[in-house]
Order: C-alpha cells, then sequence, then structure tokens
C-alpha cells in the first residue's frame, strides 16, 4: 500500500532590496515569524516580474527598479521579461496552516528609495541589513544561505547594475 500526499506548488516573486551600500531589506510578517525577503504570490496570469512590482507597492508602498541585464529580440510578439537571480523551490512545514507547503521562488535584485516606506496591515517591521547583520538573525537557514550564495555570486554583475 502506497499513501501519496499531494501538495501543489505555489509560484512566489522575492525582491533583494539593495541599498546605496547593498544592504537587503527584510520584513517581518507579524511578531512571531522570522525575518524574510519582501514579495510574494503570484495571482491567476501573472508574470513573475509583474507580481513583484504590484506585492512591493502593495506591502511597503514603493516603486521598485528590478535590476537586469537586458536581453533583446526583434520579433514584437516576444516581451522579453527580467530574468531571476535565483529560482528555486522551498518545501517546509507551516505550523499555522499545519501542512507542507511547495513554493517556487523567482528572486530579483532591485532597487528602491526605501526611505519612503508605508507598509501596509501584512508587515510589522522592516529594516536593511548587511550579510554580516542578517547571520545574526532569526532567518531560515534557506534563505540565508541563498542570498549569501546569491550575492556572493552575483558582486561583479552587481557592479555592472
Amino acid at each position: 500500500m502506497h499513501i501519496c500526499i499531494s501538495m501543489s506548488l505555489t509560484f512566489v516573486s522575492r525582491a533583494y532590496i539593495l541599498d546605496a551600500d547593498n544592504n537587503i531589506l527584510l520584513v517581518k510578517h507579524n511578531n512571531d515569524s522570522p525575518w524574510v525577503l519582501p514579495g510574494g504570490h503570484l495571482e491567476d496570469n501573472e508574470n513573475p516580474s509583474r507580481a513583484l512590482r504590484r506585492e512591493i507597492k502593495e506591502e511597503l508602498g514603493i516603486w521598485i527598479e528590478i535590476l537586469w541585464i537586458r536581453n533583446r529580440t526583434n520579433d514584437s510578439s516576444v516581451m522579453m521579461l527580467p530574468i531571476p537571480v535565483s529560482l528555486q523551490e522551498v518545501e517546509f512545514y507551516d505550523q499555522i496552516k499545519d501542512k507542507l507547503v511547495r513554493k517556487c521562488e523567482f528572486r530579483y535584485f532591485v532597487r528602491a528609495d526605501s526611505t519612503k516606506i508605508k507598509t501596509n496591515d501584512e508587515i510589522v517591521a522592516h529594516e536593511r541589513f548587511s550579510i554580516e547583520d542578517i547571520l545574526k538573525l532569526s532567518v531560515p537557514n534557506e534563505i540565508f544561505l541563498t542570498m549569501k550564495d546569491v550575492l556572493e555570486q552575483n558582486e561583479d554583475l552587481l557592479e555592472l547594475l
């Protein structure tokens, strides 16, 4: 006898919101939650970059610029989208919902004027951190390790952007 537990895969876009010193903006959704990258779920028929812009505007009240090297095409029927700096599938146990959750996360480097942040009721705290500061936080390991790897692997790219 085989028992199969089916988990649906949801799609999420998240942002490494970088300031001039490449500090990263993190948010908390409630006082007991860990610090996480801002972003959220894609809605029906929404591409990842559009979802990210919408989620950041809704949660933080700011417009973002997604940093990416422009792809070129001469085909007017093709819309070139920003390429995420990281794409990963995350599986974890959600204690509040009491179930396993699977997410496919598109992560982008973005710039924004984070001095003008006005959070909505989904966000209880926001703060900019250096990688060294992030080491001292309550951040899920997979988030920190990915951030550290992505930033280290893309140092040259960040200088170009």
